[in-house]
């Protein structure tokens, strides 16, 4: 059967056809290549600090990131442990998309957890996006001028934000636009917080991560 269809696409259909498959053989065996040196590259940045780095029972990160961000979807590549229980927290490497959605995101995330009061309702806070803000839901008017120019709130109980964005967070985040400047997502639920970003490639962004979701846990309570 496969020769008929070779026959009846003729010689140039054919090595259409031979050169598509070979771009897509390649492109995969270089992403899996590119996988695998950055999962070494993590491991050893992670040992190097004392963290313990798993790519095993990850789905016990993704079952708390679930719970602070329900309507997304969590698949964990690998994680370092950088804080012990009772109050935990890890460095990973994931793929997250909308439950209602097919917009697929690769990322790397640093979650810590507090013992201090819990956000009823994740509340999130990323750059402001010209055009593309219009179509953000759940808005919150919170913090100075500077703030709010530079970044969107959202939470579904405004009431709760005031006391959670606090000056200090403004800061802190105020200060990632000015220095590092890439794209950032924070969210804060229950008592936990989570920074990150489709950027952090290398080992310094990883730490930087790590310091600012510690920063941001600090601003807070």
């Amino acid at each position: 059967m496969l020769s008929r269809i070779f026959d009846s696409l003729g010689l140039a259909g054919t090595l259409v056809i031979a050169l598509f498959l070979a771009a897509m053989i390649a492109i995969i065996i270089l992403s899996r290549r590119q996988g695998l040196a950055e999962r070494t590259e993590f491991r050893e940045f992670a040992e190097t600090r004392g963290w313990r780095f798993s790519t095993e029972k990850t789905d016990q990160v993704e079952k708390v990131l679930s719970e602070l961000d329900p309507g997304r979807l969590w698949t964990v590549l690998h994680f370092a442990t950088v804080q012990e229980s009772p109050e935990p927290g890890w460095l990973f490497a994931y793929y997250s998309n909308p439950k209602r959605g097919d917009d697929t995101e690769r990322g790397i995330g640093c979650m810590v957890e507090t013992a201090g009061r819990r956000a009823t309702e994740m509340i999130s806070i990323h750059p402001r996006v010209p055009v593309l803000e219009k179509l953000v839901l759940n808005q919150v008017a919170v913090g100075g001028a500077a703030f709010q120019k530079a970044f969107i709130v959202q939470c579904r109980q405004p009431q709760i934000v005031p006391s959670f964005v606090t000056s200090r967070l403004e800061q802190v985040l105020m200060d990632h636009i000015a220095t590092a400047g890439w794209h950032m997502l924070t969210r804060i639920s229950q008592s936990r917080v989570l920074v990150s970003t489709t950027w952090a490639r290398n080992s310094e962004q990883w730490e930087y991560l790590v310091r600012k979701a510690r920063e941001v846990r600090d601003a807070i309570w």
